[in-house]
């Protein structure tokens, strides 16, 4: 094998291994199925979510709790006032 074979190799993802930032990734994804466009707008949601409130959409202390959560709960409304946002966000 050579250099550019050995550097391809080790940049390519594993069949079956996830790729990206696990509280950001979506419930399709971590279920193994196929993402199409509505991961896409899942994951960004979740980033836009961040920006926003300053914390995650979906939290853990470990990777399996964070799955759970992304599995199965909803993130804290932006209108509960639990958040960062001030009156400068427009619900």
């Amino acid at each position: 094998m050579s250099f550019r074979d050995t550097a391809t190799a080790a940049t390519q993802t594993i069949p079956g291994a996830f790729a990206g930032t696990l509280e950001y990734m979506s419930p399709e994804q971590l279920e193994g199925k196929e993402a199409d466009a509505r991961s896409d707008l899942f994951s960004f949601g979740a980033v836009l979510y961040a920006m926003v409130t300053g914390r995650r959409a979906f939290a853990g202390e470990t990777s399996a709790r964070v799955t759970a959560a992304i599995l199965s709960q909803e993130p804290v409304s932006l209108e509960s006032g639990t958040s960062r946002t001030g009156s400068e966000v427009d619900f």
